[in-house]
């Protein structure tokens, strides 16, 4: 038997008119269904199909920490006589983490709220607790975050993106910005930078406090990404100002834009002098590349990721690390990437690579330096942060 943590149906039913009357005849003609949904959450372990499943790997890891929710949908639409099923995932009511740092960034991709934790665990501040501490900009009430990083002071640097005004032209979509907010060590915004049509979606903050960020342009007049070449890398002085751009948008394959957003984890680190971005590469949302640049913004490589089945820890010797369920073993699986090959070594399971836990660990969060940082197991108190020395 399967049990269900939420179930929802949704149904509205057209009832035959009643004859007026003193004997008013009763209607035999039966209901008809105007319109049905079926909605419930499932395990992802209660799912069987024909197919590989190859999660992305911010999902694969919101599923794990049960920051994600999986459901299944089965709705009819007596118009046309369909009866559809999906599946799809949201929210949980506690979004993924971004760790930077030794920080916990969380983000709420739908509203301006966002909750810093300090390496000691304890709440710095949140944008929900007052008006004082919201994130606001010029000309829109309501912002989208999209990813967060923090500096070795405090500041913190959140990207956004917002309405920001109705089109002019009859018919077009609305004209939509980005922007960068800074807030301060209590949680008070002390700065906003207007980015335009460029939407970031990765930022880090390099060892001069310089901002770097990962991004992509949108079209001015249409709905979507620019479809000329636009620079997707951009760096920000101390003061906000705008003082280079890099890497063209055409290295990558027509699809997806490249520095779309991975909400929650993350998609840009700096590790010593080189800076490291995940990518999409082309349509298929599963497929990611690995680009690298040193500080000036040279380009010094990209590599295919292959299947996105990793959550990622970049250290400061430069190692990509990986951390993905293995299948077959049904264990997580730590994995170093190989750039001459394009491809993962594995290294070894999780329980066996640090057999000293007591309490097991489950998300590679990032790194540390040289150690990399996983979320450990619910123990009764809460979700502990491990950090461990990096295998070699």
């Amino acid at each position: 038997m399967r049990e269900f943590k939420h179930v929802r149906i949704l149904f509205s039913i057209a009832l035959p008119a009643v004859l007026a009357g003193a004997l008013a005849a009763q209607s035999t003609t039966p209901p008809a269904i105007q319109s049905l949904t079926f909605e419930r959450a499932l395990n992802a372990n209660q799912v069987l199909t024909t197919l590989t499943p190859n999660l992305p790997p911010v999902v694969a890891a919101g599923l794990l920490a049960g920051a994600l929710e999986l459901r299944e949908s089965i709705a009819f639409n007596p118009i046309n006589q369909v009866l559809s099923f999906s599946a799809f995932v949201v929210q949980a009511g506690a979004p993924l983490p971004t760790f930077d740092r030794g920080y916990l960034i969380f983000l709420n991709p739908w509203t301006p709220v966002v909750d810093v934790f300090g390496p000691n665990g304890v709440l710095l501040h949140s944008t929900a607790v007052s008006a004082p501490h919201a994130i606001s900009t010029p000309n829109a009430p309501q912002v989208y975050v999209h990813g967060a990083a923090i500096d070795e002071d405090g500041t913190l640097a959140v990207a956004l993106a917002y309405t920001s005004a109705l089109n002019p032209v009859a018919g077009r979509p609305p004209i939509y910005s980005g922007g960068i907010a800074f807030l301060d060590r209590t949680g008070r915004q002390t700065r906003f930078i207007d980015t335009g049509v460029y939407e970031t979606s990765g930022l880090c903050f390099a060892p001069d406090h310089s901002l770097w960020t990962f991004g992509w342009q949108r079209d001015a007049e249409k709905k979507g990404e620019l479809l000329t070449d636009y620079l997707m890398f951009r760096k920000y002085s101390p003061e906000g100002t705008q003082v280079g751009a890099y890497v063209s948008r055409s290295l990558f394959p027509a699809g997806l834009p490249p520095g779309s957003g991975f909400r929650g984890l993350w998609s840009l680190r700096i590790a010593n002098d080189r800076i490291g971005a995940r990518a999409y590469s082309g349509n298929d949302g599963r497929k990611l590349e690995w680009i690298e640049l040193d500080l000036e913004g040279h380009l010094l490589g990209h590599w295919p990721l292959g299947p996105s089945r990793y959550t990622l820890g970049y250290t400061s010797d430069h190692t990509l690390y990986g951390s993905g369920w293995d299948i077959e073993l049904q264990k997580i699986r730590l994995s170093v990437f190989n750039r001459k090959t394009s491809s993962w070594d594995s290294k070894e399971i999780l329980d066996a690579a640090y057999p000293d836990h007591d309490d097991g660990v489950n998300i590679l969060l990032g790194a540390d330096a040289d150690g990399l940082v996983f979320s450990g197991k619910d123990n009764g108190r809460g979700v502990p942060l491990k950090w461990f020395s990096a295998p070699k």
